[in-house]
């Protein structure tokens, strides 16, 4: 009986040592994902802040585009407004 005794703590020492060997991992593996976690964010957060400047950019760019081609456009139409323009004829001859 003193050895079953003997035996059974042995084991329950045993199992408590793989388990506290156990968590131990497991806590390192949680502060290890918990770091590439915060990686992950501030790779995110960099990434959506060149996203928006990008965005910004190209919004400036198509602007400048945009207002350097109406102004063409009504330059072009103006051109052609004048060119349109009915003069009185030209007669010859003192009329």
């Amino acid at each position: 009986e003193q050895q079953v005794e003997s035996s059974l703590k042995h084991i329950r020492s045993r199992k408590s040592h793989l388990m506290m060997e156990s968590i131990f991992e497991l806590q390192k593996k949680e502060r290890s994902l918990q770091e590439e976690n915060k990686a992950l964010q501030k790779e995110l957060v960099e990434r959506q802040k060149a996203a928006r400047q990008q965005q910004q950019q190209q919004q400036v760019q198509w602007e400048h585009q945009s207002s350097s081609s109406s102004t063409f456009m009504m330059r072009d139409q103006q051109a052609h407004a004048q060119q349109n323009i009915c003069y009185p004829p030209v007669t010859m001859g003192g009329e």
